[in-house]
């Protein structure tokens, strides 16, 4: 089954929604198999269209509120500078 099959109506809402909960908690998958072009424009949804990769490390003035609270762990980690 594909998103484009489902539209959000109320007989296959549920369906919608574990399909999108599915494809969320698989995330680092789904990235390693997506195409070029849908990596990039989830690397600008989440870091703004500023983001840099700099010295190992990502640089942005930007971050999406849903990762906002994961940015201290990725400070400690390096991989981000705010």
């Amino acid at each position: 089954m594909t998103i484009s099959a489902l539209s959000a109506t109320s007989l296959n809402y549920m369906k919608l929604l574990e399909y999108t909960l599915i494809s969320l908690s698989n995330l680092r998958s789904g990235l390693k198999s997506a195409s070029t072009l849908l990596k990039q424009k989830f690397i600008k949804l989440f870091f703004g269209e500023n983001v840099n990769w700099v010295d190992g490390a990502y640089r942005t003035d930007f971050l999406h509120p849903l990762i906002e609270p994961k940015a201290a762990l990725l400070k400690g980690n390096g991989l981000l500078v705010k």
